[in-house]
């Protein structure tokens, strides 16, 4: 993780998500035994405001 932290300085640990978080779009699960970035997931981030999902044109 801190080479990643060093590309995007924005990423955030959540820790109700267990997850780094970037305002960017994407999340980063990191292992603890290996050191490594597990996965990344890619996402709209107003597609996260369920009140606003529908209003978008997609």
């Amino acid at each position: 993780m801190g080479e990643a932290l060093k590309i995007d300085p924005a990423l955030r640990f959540d820790d109700w998500e267990e997850v780094y978080k970037s305002p960017s779009g994407y999340w980063l699960e990191d292992n603890l035994d290996t050191k490594t970035v597990l996965s990344i997931t890619i996402f709209i981030p107003e597609a996260q405001e369920d009140n606003l999902f529908d209003s978008y044109q997609w």
